[in-house]
C-alpha cells in the first residue's frame, strides 16, 4: 500500500502516461535471440541459465527500467501481488513483465489489472 501523497501522485501519473499515451520509460528494445539473455540457445524454463540475475539483466538494456519506474528488490506490501511472480520473495521486473510475451510493453496482464493486483485501493 502506498504511504505518501507523493507516491500516490507518482503512481497516478505513471498510470495516465501508460494508459493514454501508450508508452513507457522502458519500451522493449527487442529480444533478438535466446543468447541475448541466456547462456545457451536452448534455455531452461526455470531461468537458471540467465547470464545475470533477472533484474540486472533487464536494466542492462532498458536503462530507464528498474527503480525509476517501480520499486524492485523489495517485498510486496500487505496487499501482496495478486499471484504475480516474485524473485526470492521480492518484486522484480518479471513481476509485471514477461520477456517472452508479445503484449504491449511485455505486460503479463492489461495495465489496469496489473496495477490493481498489488494496489487494489488506488
Amino acid at each position: 500500500m502506498l504511504n505518501t501523497a507523493y507516491q500516490t501522485i507518482r503512481l497516478f501519473f505513471l498510470l495516465l502516461m501508460m494508459l493514454f499515451l501508450n508508452t513507457s520509460w522502458a519500451e522493449p528494445v527487442g529480444h533478438k535471440s535466446c543468447t541475448d539473455c541466456h547462456l545457451t540457445a536452448t534455455p531452461v524454463s526455470d531461468g537458471s541459465d540467465l547470464i545475470h540475475p533477472v533484474t540486472t539483466l533487464c536494466i542492462s538494456c532498458h536503462k530507464y527500467g528498474g527503480n525509476s519506474d517501480h520499486a524492485v528488490g523489495v517485498p510486496p506490501g500487505v496487499d501482496g501481488t495478486g499471484g504475480l511472480p516474485l524473485v526470492a520473495g521480492k518484486i522484480a521486473c518479471i513481476t509485471c513483465h514477461n520477456m517472452h510475451a508479445e503484449t504491449r510493453m511485455l505486460l503479463r496482464i492489461n495495465t489496469e489489472e496489473l496495477c490493481l493486483a498489488c494496489h487494489p485501493d488506488h
